[in-house]
């Protein structure tokens, strides 16, 4: 961001197939890597405080956000980080999935951003917006089987 504040902007793909519990052993492996790489970061001086380092997570986690026990399950696994387009949309649903269909019907993808790691607060982002866009190629079709999701951040 500049000399002293850095930012981590991690993305990842979860398995689509497969067990609950093999998906939930890639949420912690995610969760330990991110948890690895701040403390590594942080006994490095690469940056002199934590209040420095902003903590970025985003990718297709293969499971739906309106699935209450789902999401919170997630969330739990990740360590409870914000979901930006939860947090910017409240109770209101967007899709970012469409399968065998221009209509799409669940959401997959996040944004999510980590004010603390275990005990380690991090630098506060403050959320401006978030939004769902279909990227298209110059043909005008979507280069994916998802919507992208969006979200813009300012740094105090």
């Amino acid at each position: 961001i500049n000399d002293s504040t850095k930012l981590l902007l991690l993305t990842t793909h979860v398995q689509a197939l497969g067990t609950r519990e093999h998906k939930e052993y890639q949420l912690v492996q995610i969760k330990n890597f991110i948890e690895r790489t701040v403390r590594q970061i942080l006994d490095s001086k690469f940056v002199n405080s934590p209040a420095n380092l902003a903590v970025i997570l985003a990718g297709d986690f293969n499971s739906n956000a309106y699935s209450l026990e789902r999401f919170e399950r997630l969330q739990m696994l990740l360590g409870k980080p914000r979901d930006l387009h939860k947090e910017y949309h409240g109770s209101n649903e967007e899709y970012t999935f469409k399968f065998r269909s221009d209509r799409p019907s669940r959401r997959f993808d996040y944004i999510f951003l980590y004010d603390n790691i275990e005990d380690i607060r991090l630098k506060k982002l403050n959320l401006i917006n978030s939004n769902v866009v279909d990227v298209k190629d110059s043909n005008h079709e979507s280069v994916s089987d998802h919507l992208a999701l969006k979200a813009t951040l300012s740094i105090k």
